[in-house]
């Protein structure tokens, strides 16, 4: 941009140095709004950290004192600042920004965590205090009108707002199915991990070779769903570690039920909710056949009330092994 090449000029003819130059030269990038498959992103990590403190900084404050976008009104540019946090949050897991090495110069990516941080500061600054006592003048039928301005943008909303756009962003530059872009997203807090963790998982649900892994998740999924009131009953509704120490391995009638809950308490003792994509498949994949024996053999939905509890608990357990990892329920629509 025009500010950011002056920037670097007035810096070295200032007498500072190449890094600063390029750095305050980097400080206006990226140009794009970043959903397009060319996108101009910081050459430098000085430059990459000020171009994201300043969108950051400057995408929390409107938003808080109310400059949120409006349908389709957006006077002060607020989508092409989330594009923008995001884009360099990403860095080059961003599927727009394929081929660059610039690397994100924060330990964290979490957009909760990194609203939360630059909301406080901003309040505790002062700056946003004197916003919300600010007040603009208006003429109107001979008088002068005073519009305060208010502060009435939530972190949450903030929040939702960055993942919105971030789910946009994906799904633009067709980083996977969009049943996929949600199912991770809807887990993961940190744009790059999205990023990173889809690029591994569209080619491997594109060549078919986690079909069977998924299909056995969705179809605990499809059985929860179906049976909500009777899982309510059997007291496993929050699925996990809970609803495996709840089985009464007493009342397992054939060698398949025997064998997914061995496989469970093995998997569950590897399993570990911020877990990568990749660890997670290989602790899950010993589950595909006794899993696959479990619903060949069994009746899960049976007439004894103990025994379908029981068999729902095995299958909640089951579910339980995504949590954190990938949002399954999501994935229904895939198989």
């Amino acid at each position: 941009t025009l500010a950011g090449t002056m920037a670097s000029h007035y810096a070295s003819a200032a007498g500072q140095s190449d890094a600063v130059a390029t750095a305050l030269g980097d400080a206006y990038l990226p140009k794009d709004s970043g959903v397009s498959s060319v996108v101009d992103v910081p050459s430098s990590e000085s430059g990459h950290l000020l171009a994201l403190c300043d969108k950051l900084d400057a995408f929390v404050g409107l938003y808080r004192v109310g400059c949120a976008p409006q349908a389709n009104a957006d006077p002060f540019g607020m989508r092409r600042l989330a594009y923008g946090v995001l884009a360099l949050l990403m860095g080059p897991t961003n599927p727009a920004l394929s081929g660059t090495t610039t690397s994100v110069p924060c330990n964290s990516a979490d957009v909760t965590s990194l609203v939360a941080h630059v909301l406080k500061n901003l309040e505790s600054s002062g700056d946003l205090r004197e916003a919300e006592k600010a007040s603009s003048e208006e003429e109107g039928k001979g008088k002068k009108k005073k519009k305060k301005v208010q502060a009435d943008g939530t972190a949450d909303d903030m929040v939702d707002f960055l993942n919105r756009r971030l789910y946009q962003l994906l799904a633009d530059a067709k980083a996977a199915p969009v049943e996929a872009i949600r199912a991770v997203q809807g887990v993961r807090g940190d744009p790059r991990l999205v990023a990173s963790t889809l690029q591994f998982l569209a080619p491997k649900l594109a060549d078919g070779s986690l079909a069977d892994l998924l299909g056995s998740y969705v179809r605990c999924v499809r059985i929860r769903s179906k049976n909500a009131e009777a899982v309510e009953a059997a007291g496993c509704g929050a699925s996990g570690a809970d609803a495996l120490g709840a089985i009464d391995t007493s009342l397992f009638e054939n060698d398949s039920e025997k064998e997914l809950y061995e496989a469970l308490s093995v998997a569950y003792e590897k399993y570990d909710k911020d877990m990568d994509l990749k660890s997670w498949i290989a602790m899950s994949s010993p589950l595909v056949d006794p899993a696959s024996n479990f619903f060949d053999g069994t009746l899960v939905i049976a007439d004894d009330e103990s025994l379908r509890a029981n068999r729902l608990k095995l299958v909640s357990a089951l579910v339980g092994l995504a949590d954190g990892v990938v949002d399954v329920t999501e994935l229904t629509g895939l198989f």
